[in-house]
């Protein structure tokens, strides 16, 4: 990541989070900047509206005009991603992925993210959401590693030993 400064790193990764934010809240976005219907100044225009909200502006501007010029802004989240990962690695950081079954306190939290840390070695950049599907328990993922504690997978995992 020399193109950035370390110090602005997290900048960079707040600007990433933005654009998953408006990308989420506008899921044909990027279908339709990627889409060969539109002539490529509109394409470039609707690109250019992402960046206006970024920290990091010119950087970001480049990057979506390329990926428009390319016709390949498709790509876009998994640039983020790399993006994302590259930022991490550099700075000894791993992001976890964690899914709870229910909503947990900030002390349980920052208990699970100091047992992650001891686990994996690094710094743990924690991304916790809620999913009551999960029935009870946890699923924790990074970018290579997927750790299923969920009350959902042991029971289908029963229910296939049962039915074998």
């Amino acid at each position: 990541m020399d193109l950035v400064k370390r110090d602005d790193h997290r900048g960079l990764l707040a600007d990433i989070e933005t654009v998953r934010q408006i990308l989420a809240d506008n899921p044909t976005f990027i279908k339709a900047v990627h889409s060969v219907v539109l002539p490529r100044p509109k394409r470039l225009e609707l690109g250019s509206m992402l960046d206006d909200h970024l920290e990091f502006q010119p950087l970001w501007s480049s990057l979506f005009e390329i990926l428009v010029h390319k016709h390949r802004f498709n790509i876009l989240p998994a640039v983020l991603e790399c993006i994302e990962a590259a930022i991490h690695a550099e700075n000894d950081e791993v992001k976890v992925e964690l899914v709870l079954a229910r909503d947990h306190s900030d002390n349980v939290l920052a208990q699970i993210s100091r047992l992650l840390q001891n686990i994996l070695k690094h710094k743990v950049i924690l991304s916790a959401t809620v999913d009551p599907s999960l029935i009870g328990g946890f699923t924790a993922s990074t970018h290579s590693m997927l750790v299923d504690a969920s009350l959902r997978d042991n029971l289908e995992r029963f229910a296939g030993r049962k039915t074998q």
